[in-house]
């Protein structure tokens, strides 16, 4: 495990991957919490990874963690106790002040029910309102169990603020 690690660590020098915290309110939970790492170029991620068939959702994912960064949010990703998971909390001084979900293709039931519901528990977790699903080319705004929520394609989040 510690060669593991040590890897790992080379990889952050080098500026290959980062890694993203899960949010608490406590550090210790913070902490001990596994990271998610990312890429910063995802020619890296298709060069490297096994695969069957394209994972687009992932490399979504992966697309918004490094706009993140370049937009220099503070953010993390939530885990509630039960297992639901929210991609992105970006927080602004004490409070999370956004949640974004990732979905490449929103229109599947399940997929759709999956990403809502982690979404809305959330949510009520933190408190916060300003909810997101960014797609690859769905837009809409719904409410659903009285929490509003835009979906918005992804091109249309990376365009520069007005």
């Amino acid at each position: 495990m510690h060669t593991v690690e040590n890897y790992l660590e080379y990889l952050k020098e080098a500026y290959l991957i980062f890694n993203l915290d899960r949010f608490s309110d406590k550090a210790k939970e913070s902490l001990k919490s596994p990271r998610k790492a990312y890429a910063y170029d995802l020619g890296i991620i298709n060069s490297v990874k096994f695969k069957i068939s394209p994972d687009l959702g992932r490399l979504l994912e992966n697309l918004v963690a490094i706009e993140l960064l370049r937009r220099e949010e503070e953010f993390y990703y939530y885990k509630t106790r039960d297992g639901k998971e929210v991609d992105f909390a970006i927080k602004e001084g004490l409070a999370i002040a956004q949640l974004v979900q990732v979905c490449y293709e929103i229109s599947d039931k399940t997929t759709r029910n999956r990403e809502i519901n982690s979404l809305i528990k959330v949510a009520k977790e933190t408190g916060c309102n300003n909810l997101i699903i960014l797609t690859w080319d769905f837009e809409g705004n719904e409410t659903i169990k009285g929490k509003d929520i835009v979906f918005l394609p992804i091109w249309k989040w990376l365009l520069p603020a007005p």
